[in-house]
């Protein structure tokens, strides 16, 4: 039951990290990182100047860190919800969790289930739709 348990989360939590912005919030930080390196090697750009905009670019980068991290919570929270329910009905879901082989098995549950939502995804069926004007026509 545990593992079953451990599977449901992992994979409520892989759908999260889809769905949720992340790669937008990664992508703000890699570009203002740039930026900011970028401008410190500058020559052309003066000292002054740089102490300037430096500080600007630091925010922007602790404001994509913390999101990021708020993103990284909020993708967990189904795995721990089903963890805090399991523990209160008895079942002994934190060994599975905390081990390598645990942590191992999530892993793989992830890969496993992005690979199948992946493919399905693929071979999207088309249902055929009734025209609406034939439906009152009798035809």
């Amino acid at each position: 039951m545990d593992w079953v348990l451990l599977s449901v989360g992992s994979m409520l939590s892989a759908e999260l990290l889809l769905r949720l912005p992340m790669d937008r919030s990664l992508n703000g930080l890699k570009v203002s990182a740039w930026k900011a390196l970028s401008t410190i090697k500058s020559t052309k750009i003066s000292d002054h100047w740089k102490e300037l905009v430096l500080p600007h670019y630091a925010l922007r980068i602790f404001t994509a860190s913390f999101l990021s991290f708020l993103l990284l919570v909020i993708a967990l929270v189904p795995a721990a919800m089903i963890l805090l329910v399991a523990e209160q009905t008895g079942v002994d879901v934190m060994d599975s969790v905390i081990n390598a082989r645990g942590l191992v098995f999530s892993t793989l549950v992830c890969i496993l289930y992005l690979v199948i939502r992946r493919a399905v995804g693929q071979f999207n069926v088309q249902f055929p739709v009734k025209n609406s004007s034939s439906v009152g026509s009798g035809q």
